[in-house]
């Protein structure tokens, strides 16, 4: 009677174990290769039913965990997948190597135009904007930004540090926005486009803006749009001079012509004949910076330079010579810059000690364009 209890109990433990090592997930080994037989890195492999997964190395091959038993794997790239059956079990732990097929997919036409030519608002296939010199003159601007801070989905970020300001356009950044002058790109040092500043309101003609993506004509950093800042030429008559003086307050901060406010002097002149055109102009643009007294001062002298906040001065020239016919025109362009502002980081009021940073940026811009028409049409 023991020795058969026995040999039950030992058959019985017999397939107790048999269960558990069939049981046992395994670590299976395998290789994808593409159709020319070379590795394919970085593809997804799942055991189908299961939560294991891992993903293939830079020479394709592959670890992963497996139930035994018949099962199906999974090999996952893009859009498209492969399933093929293996057999997992003790004796086999490397697979047969899996090597992808092809498969074409037909996609929906996609269009990309382009447009080179001189086109007429209406005829655009772009969203083109456009601020009048009319408008510029209305509003009173005394910089691009003033200009474009009423237009519709544009934003200014100030850099309280530098005094710099960047433009956001569609709610993406100044990185993603393209500058152009008479079609020209701007370059800054950086992704802000403090160049909008630094474009003397006096010699705009108008401003024309390309809301959305425009990268197939302009570049890659047009994802938001253009803008496009055409200059003056020189007008019908044969020589006209002009002058023009803006002077603002800071708050209730106001020095006549020159310290605290702003102080905007400009002068210009223009000649053309027969067909020769030649403009030249240059602008002072001073900003006095902007004090607030502080409550806890207590020497009024360093109050008021302590608390003066971003002085700036702007000189800016800039001449244009050119020629046309009926079916050709040139010019050369020449623009120089040079900014000042002042960072003042406090004055000890114990012995009249300060610390004063300056910030100059100086920008040359020259550019020559021709066009040439083989029809007057």
């Amino acid at each position: 009677m023991r020795i058969y209890l026995l040999s039950i109990f030992f058959l019985i433990s017999v397939q107790f174990l048999f269960a558990q090592q069939q049981d046992k997930p395994l670590i299976i080994t395998g290789k994808v290769v593409t159709a020319d037989g070379q590795p394919a890195p970085g593809l997804l492999v799942v055991i189908k039913d299961t939560k294991n997964v891992a993903f293939t190395q830079n020479d394709g091959s592959f670890k992963i965990s497996s139930p035994t038993g018949s099962k199906q794997i999974i090999i996952k790239s893009g859009i498209s997948s492969l399933e093929q059956n293996i057999e997992v079990n003790a004796n086999q732990l490397a697979i047969p190597t899996i090597t992808l097929k092809e498969k074409a997919y037909e996609l929906k036409e996609i269009v990309v135009t382009a447009q080179y030519g001189p086109q007429s608002l209406k005829n655009s296939v772009y969203n083109v904007r456009t601020i009048s010199a009319e408008k510029i003159r209305l509003r009173a601007a005394t910089n691009v930004q003033q200009v474009l801070n009423t237009e519709l989905g544009f934003r200014f970020n100030n850099d309280l540090t530098l005094g710099t300001t960047d433009v956001e356009l569609m709610g993406m950044s100044g990185r993603n926005i393209k500058i152009l002058l008479d079609g020209i790109p701007m370059v800054d040092r950086s992704d802000s486009r403090e160049s909008l500043n630094q474009i003397d309101i006096n010699t705009v003609e108008r401003i024309e803006i390309v809301e959305g993506p425009v990268s197939v004509v302009y570049g890659t950093d047009a994802l938001a749009g253009v803008i496009n800042i055409i200059t003056k030429n020189a007008g019908k008559s044969l020589l006209n001079i002009s002058a023009r003086i803006q002077e603002e307050t800071a708050g209730d901060d106001y020095e006549a012509l020159s310290g605290a406010g702003v102080h905007n002097k400009n002068i210009s002149a223009s000649w053309q004949n027969k067909g020769w055109s030649a403009l030249a102009g240059f602008s002072y643009n001073e900003f006095g910076g902007w004090n607030l007294a502080s409550p806890t001062a207590t020497i009024d002298e360093v109050n008021a330079v302590t608390n003066r906040w971003k002085p700036k001065e702007q000189f800016l020239g800039n001449t244009k010579l050119g020629y046309r016919n009926d079916r050709f025109n040139v010019w050369y362009r020449l623009d120089g810059l040079k900014e000042t502002i002042d960072t003042r980081l406090g004055i000890n009021p114990n012995n009249y000690k300060g610390k004063l940073q300056t910030y100059t940026t100086k920008r040359y811009t020259q550019q020559i364009q021709s066009e040439y028409r083989f029809s007057k049409e």
